[in-house]
């Protein structure tokens, strides 16, 4: 009887949901100052599912939310020189 109950309890659907999450990225700028750009509401960033041109507040509106943050160097494709960009990390609520 217990192997019955057991073997029912394991063919039973678990409510288990694959999470969803995906990397924006800002467009690449020069630091204005040495500490380099500020990320805030404005800071425009492109994501597949969560939208091309999107901001943090349309990113939370959209029911996602930011897991990491961080600066990212990236080569300029002119001229080789190091550029910040602010990347994002987000999954949905």
């Amino acid at each position: 009887m217990k192997k019955l109950i057991l073997a029912a309890l394991l063919a039973a659907p678990m409510g288990v949901s694959a999470a969803e999450g995906e990397v924006c990225i800002a467009k690449a700028i020069q630091p204005a100052s040495e500490h380099g750009q500020a990320l805030s509401n404005d800071t425009r960033f492109e994501c597949l599912a969560a939208g091309k041109d999107t901001t943090l507040p349309e990113i939370y509106k959209k029911g996602w939310r930011v897991t990491s943050q961080f600066p990212q160097m990236v080569p300029d494709a002119t001229t080789g020189l190091p550029r910040t960009r602010w990347t994002l990390v987000i999954e949905k609520i």
